[in-house]
């Protein structure tokens, strides 16, 4: 859609001056309309913007004479543009008495160099309680704004964290599951629920762990003089907010470059800024928190949509700016997902309440959509590309290689999201080869402790670990030792960086495996998962594993271990759940799920374990790879219970382990991985059967990824490094492309592998 015009003749009913409160008298504002004329019609009171906007096809002289102006006219230009016909349209806010008309454009350029790789974004508002329940009222100013922020972030390969308080997680990650569903299921959201008191030393040891480049806020309650945060009645909000404004004054405090957006004058990073009105009683709201940009818009989503425009532009890539239909859709989204209009209160869209409309501020979705359309056409006009900033490849073409070890199946579903979560968590590339033991799998069968039937579930706690028990289950049978300690030698020999398990019976048998490695890093699954639960798991986590892994009473071993090494002496009572049936159902999912009759029995099956979960459990962790598979199935019946607690992919948290590793290996100039060909794709090794592999690979890893598959190899032996020259080292273009159907370049057998093969997916978009 495009905006020929503003047409001051379409008013809307009187506006409230607030995210959160009641109208303040201001007189009516126009609405921006569509003007329905042909498509040489002008821009109306954007009297200064050519009849078009600038695109691929304007003329040379006109490119020519846009980049011959300096830097200092097109931000001139663009900042009188966008501040006049979008940031300040609704005056009923008193914008204009502590406008910043320059903040958007200097942000933007601050943001967008490519050596800014890291963002923490903070967001969430709730505007009071509710009158019945009295939990908190995210509003739906603030995290759609972020969510689409964060999309256009990550669309010019930043990594993108964004932190907030509980009850404005789910209506933040809503939106941005409209942008782009992989980024809502693989960005890191931080809670930070801790009130002021307490909030300082939680706030540095969050900048300390995540290390920003920049720290932004968006519709932050900041806190004022007074010391506590206000709504724009003057009521103070610390109840039904977390004190997230101290991550943005530790940042500003450390150096680190900050943003602030704010439409009210009372959100964080709006601290020094000069004509911003008192709250409606006449107290002071100003929020005192600052930033070192100052970006004001009449409605803050809609000045970090702006931002992300321009950072867009910056980069070339405006065409990656969501469409006015997300934009709608993200709003229902957050309102689906619990925020309320700030001013009506509304939960749906278009809803009249009190002569106002629902949506975002007291204004329907159609008015955004149209500022939106406004914002696409001044940043197009107005902003030329920056040529140095387009012209840098946000990530590093060089990956770091990982092997990601399992028995089976397993491991596929880790590396498909271990993947996921570098791409949206790390500003490093990362080239997964995957090495898989289906010949033997699985791996419980070897196990001491693989003990009971398809209907055994172990259940132990804290208080079952006793020094006995835990001393009479440490040692792993001697076969399991053996199968993974080959896996592990191979994954050596290819040649990869780091060494990530997938397989948590397998790490069972930590140290003793461990002896058939000697230069690479080994990254215990279970180690960093029990330093994640004793960290965040809370006082009552909950352990899903397999029944070797629950038997073998490894994590409850680990935790102890992890709790002691981190100081952490809090009491904890850990359950430890065995599913005898889930890997194996997960394994075969697309039959069990085809079929109503063996749905209706995996179905039964996820129901019972998870009822036996403490109804006080205070979290989930998902102990086998293969149990995100059931992820959503999980959560759906916890719901059911009444428990809503977090249900942690451990993956997640190995793949923090591995960005923490390659951020220490990244300076090393004479690091191997600069020798190595730019491809993604990952490669897939098993000592099991071509056909089998190839189907879950397909069905795992996802029909559009594009693997590479060797198949029969015997890790008892010495790996033949020569067998991956083709995949690794050689240029992309010296790979002849499979066509549909047919094979890609087959690099020779060697004598000691059995039913040896490779083959090559076609596709469209890489794993990672």
């Amino acid at each position: 859609m495009a905006i020929d015009s503003i047409n001051n003749s379409a008013h809307l009913p009187e506006l409230p001056s607030s995210s959160e409160s009641a109208q303040t008298g201001q007189a009516r504002q126009s609405e921006p309309t569509v003007q329905s004329s042909s498509p040489r019609a002008t821009h109306g009171a954007l009297s200064n913007m050519p009849r078009t906007p600038r695109t691929q096809s304007a003329s040379h002289s006109q490119v020519r004479a846009t980049l011959a102006r300096s830097q200092t006219d097109v931000d001139a230009k663009f900042t009188a543009e966008m501040n006049k016909h979008v940031l300040t349209w609704f005056k009923g806010r008193n914008i204009e008495h502590f406008k910043n008309p320059e903040g958007l454009i200097q942000a933007a350029r601050a943001l967008a160099p490519e050596h800014i790789k890291k963002v923490i974004l903070l967001t969430g508002f709730s505007v009071g309680a509710h009158p019945e329940t009295g939990l908190p009222l995210p509003e739906t100013d603030g995290p759609p704004g972020t969510a689409a922020l964060a999309h256009a972030l990550q669309q010019v390969g930043k990594t993108v964290i964004i932190v907030t308080d509980k009850p404005n997680e789910a209506p933040t990650r809503a939106p941005l599951a409209v942008a782009n569903k992989e980024s809502a299921q693989f960005t890191e959201f931080v809670n930070f629920d801790h009130k002021q008191a307490d909030a300082a030393p939680h706030a540095n040891r969050l900048l300390d762990e995540y290390k920003p480049d920049f720290v932004g806020a968006i519709e932050l309650p900041g806190r004022n003089v007074n010391g506590y945060r206000s709504n724009m009645r003057g009521v103070s909000i610390d109840n039904v907010n977390g004190a997230v404004d101290e991550v943005l004054i530790q940042a500003h405090n450390r150096g680190i470059p900050t943003f602030g957006v704010g439409d009210g004058g009372n959100e964080a990073g709006m601290g020094g800024r000069p004509g911003i009105p008192k709250a409606l009683d006449g107290s002071e709201m100003a929020a005192v928190p600052t930033a070192k940009y100052q970006i004001t818009s009449w409605n803050s989503n809609l000045g970090a949509e702006a931002l992300g425009a321009a950072v867009l532009q910056l980069h070339g890539k405006l065409d990656k700016l969501h469409t006015p239909d997300q934009q709608r859709e993200m709003i229902e989204a957050s309102m689906a997902a619990g925020a309320v209009d700030g001013v009506t209160r509304g939960a749906k869209v278009d809803e009249e309440i009190d002569g106002k409309t629902s949506g975002v501020d007291g204004f329907s979705p159609s008015t955004h959509g149209r500022m939106l359309s406004l914002v696409r056409a001044i940043t197009q006009t107005e902003l030329p590309t920056d040529p140095m900033i387009a012209s840098k490849t946000p990530k590093g073409h060089a990956p770091f290689r990982i092997s990601a070890f399992d028995s089976s199946n397993g491991g596929l579903i880790a590396t498909k999201n271990l993947a996921g979560y570098l791409q949206y968590r790390s500003p490093h590339n990362a080239r997964f080869t995957i090495v898989v033991d289906h010949a033997n799998a699985p791996y419980g069968r070897f196990s001491e402790f693989n003990t009971g039937g398809p209907n055994d579930v172990p259940v132990f706690t804290s208080a079952d670990a006793t020094p006995q028990e835990l001393a009479k289950r440490s040692e792993a049978h001697p076969q399991l030792i053996t199968l993974v300690g080959n896996g592990l030698r191979a994954s050596e020999e290819m040649g990869v960086d780091m060494i990530a398990m997938a397989c948590n019976t397998a790490c069972t048998t930590f140290p003793h495996a461990l002896e058939q490695v000697k230069n690479i890093e080994v990254l215990n699954l279970i180690e960093v998962t029990a330093d994640e639960i004793v960290k965040t798991g809370g006082a009552r986590p909950a352990v899903l594993a397999t029944p070797a892994t629950i038997n073998s009473m490894a994590y409850l071993k680990a935790i102890n271990e992890s709790a002691e090494k981190l100081g952490n002496r809090e009491e904890r009572m850990t359950t430890t759940i065995g599913a005898p049936n889930w890997a194996p159902f997960i394994n075969n999912f697309d039959q069990m799920y085809s079929k109503p009759e063996t749905r209706a029995i995996m179905m039964a099956d996820i129901k019972e374990i998870v009822d036996r979960i403490p109804a006080d459990a205070t979290s989930v962790f998902l102990c086998c790879t293969h149990y995100p598979a059931y992820k959503p199935f999980i959560e759906n019946y916890l719901k059911e219970r009444g428990i809503d607690i977090p249900v942690i992919d451990p993956m997640s948290v190995q793949a923090k382990a591995i960005e923490k590793s390659m951020d220490k290996a990244a300076g090393q100039a004479d690091h191997p991985r600069y020798r190595r060909r730019a491809s993604l794709d990952p490669i897939v090794i098993t000592s099991g059967k071509e056909s089998d592999v190839r189907e879950s690979a397909k069905t795992f890893l996802g029909a559009k990824t594009n693997f590479h598959l060797m198949s029969g190899v015997d890790f008892s032996r010495k790996f033949d490094m020569q067998l991956l020259k083709p995949l690794i080292d050689k240029p992309e273009s010296s790979l002849r492309p499979a066509a549909a159907g047919g094979d890609a370049a087959r690099p020779q057998a060697a004598g000691w592998r059995r039913d040896a093969s490779t083959s090559s997916e076609t596709a469209t978009r890489p794993l990672a």
